[in-house]
């Protein structure tokens, strides 16, 4: 399964997300997408994927609460999101294993991926074409899919709070001196 989470809004590109999985429908059988959330554009998607004869690949469940136990079934995550702060959903899919396809946004997705190791960044934003090879090359590969999910849990030492309270440390040294 293919996991996006987030506000059905426009920020969050999730009609690019749907554009491309069309890309990849026909060749990928066996995956289905599946977008978390609720928002303003629920029925925009929902034409969308009608139009895109994707009914049946694409489930649009609206919130859910066990968020864990949907990143744990989930077999790689993606963020099609036009921009970005700092990506909490993208923390955790990762956190849990999942290897990661994100556009390269301004700022956000860049802190969290390293590009070849636990994900991929997909250049420019919204470039739908780009978003679908990013995605297919880690959907027919297995290896490379597992390799990198395994890479993605290291996020919870880099961002742990040890790590983050020793770099407030040094910066204030830093300002000190």
């Amino acid at each position: 399964m293919l996991l996006a989470v987030g506000r059905l809004s426009e920020e969050k590109g999730f009609d690019f997300l749907l554009s491309a999985f069309a890309e990849l429908a026909h060749a990928h059988l066996d995956w289905d997408l599946v977008i978390l959330g609720e928002g303003s554009l629920r029925s925009e998607l929902e034409r969308q994927v009608q139009v895109l004869g994707l009914t049946g690949r694409v489930h649009l469940p609206g919130r859910a609460g066990n968020m864990g136990d949907w990143y744990a079934r989930a077999d790689l995550y993606v963020m099609s999101s036009r921009y970005e702060g700092f990506p909490n959903a993208l923390g955790e899919a990762m956190a849990y294993g999942c290897a990661v396809v994100s556009y390269d946004c301004d700022t956000g997705p860049r802190d969290l991926i390293r590009h070849g190791v636990d994900g991929l960044l997909v250049k420019p934003v919204g470039d739908v074409l780009a978003l679908a090879r990013a995605l297919g090359q880690l959907m027919r590969d297995d290896a490379l899919r597992t390799r990198m999910a395994a890479k993605a849990v290291e996020v919870r030492e880099r961002y742990s709070m040890e790590n983050i309270l020793a770099m407030w440390e040094k910066l204030f040294d830093e300002v000190k001196s």
